[in-house]
């Protein structure tokens, strides 16, 4: 074998070695771009089964005997609107923190999605209620967090009733009715009843492609997702009726 058939040989090996490892290269990339992104949808699904849960077992207005909360809230605790709701934590490991709980839908200081919750009964200190604060993390990585709410218009004759529902949370009978057939960016508290629709916005910092992507403020692409929810134990149901 001559010298320049050697050369040859060694040109188109290391041909063939480059096109052989570029292509597992791109391989590698690939599988972790796809492992990344079914942890981030992982992540995301979670959040979205949990907060059903917890938005299809919400105390009821009219129900006697419970306790009832649903409003936003802002405070020093979180730069984004809060979600104050009172549910059904059915059975969990911590006595406290089964049956009827309040619950905080919040952002906290370190970008984290949280839903904090303590217990709803009145025979317990509020030592032992800051004991039994349980703080869960849905989602990491959050930027920013609103609510809309939509309250459903009557059927046309219907007669609406003024009434509001009896508030046993703090004594206090003054009561709104909400605007209906428009999305509101808050809930009052003094609108003593639920909406019938709460849709959830969350800018991330990072996310899967299929994310809705927005410009900022400073002009970059943020992904964004959106979350429906349908509050079963509504008495103001959307009503779909022909003329």
């Amino acid at each position: 074998m001559t010298l320049l058939e050697v050369v040859i040989s060694l040109a188109i090996l290391s041909g063939l070695l480059v096109i052989i490892f570029g292509f597992f290269r791109e391989l590698s990339v690939l599988n972790k771009l796809t492992k990344d992104t079914l942890k981030e949808s992982f992540k995301s699904r979670y959040m979205e089964s949990r907060l059903s849960s917890v938005f299809s077992h919400i105390v009821n207005e009219y129900n006697p005997g419970k306790i009832f909360y649903f409003f936003t809230l802002k405070d020093e605790v979180s730069n984004f609107p809060s979600l104050i709701i009172s549910f059904d934590n059915q059975g969990v490991l911590d006595p406290t923190l089964s049956g009827d709980v309040v619950g905080r839908l919040f952002v906290d200081q370190d970008d984290r999605l949280c839903l904090a919750i303590w217990p709803l009964r009145e025979d317990l200190s509020a030592e032992i209620l800051k004991e039994h604060i349980s703080i869960e993390c849905l989602l990491e990585d959050v930027k920013g967090l609103s609510f809309l709410f939509y309250s459903a218009p009557e059927p046309e004759n219907t007669v609406v009733s003024t009434a509001a529902p009896e508030d046993n949370s703090n004594g206090n009978k003054e009561s709104k009715i909400p605007p209906t057939g428009v999305w509101m960016q808050e809930w009052d508290k003094a609108y003593k009843q639920m909406p019938v629709i709460v849709k959830m916005e969350v800018r991330l910092k990072n996310g899967p492609k299929r994310t809705l992507n927005v410009k900022s403020d400073n002009n970059q692409s943020e992904p964004i997702e959106t979350y429906t929810f349908v509050l079963p134990s509504s008495k103001h149901p959307i009503k779909f009726w022909s003329k």
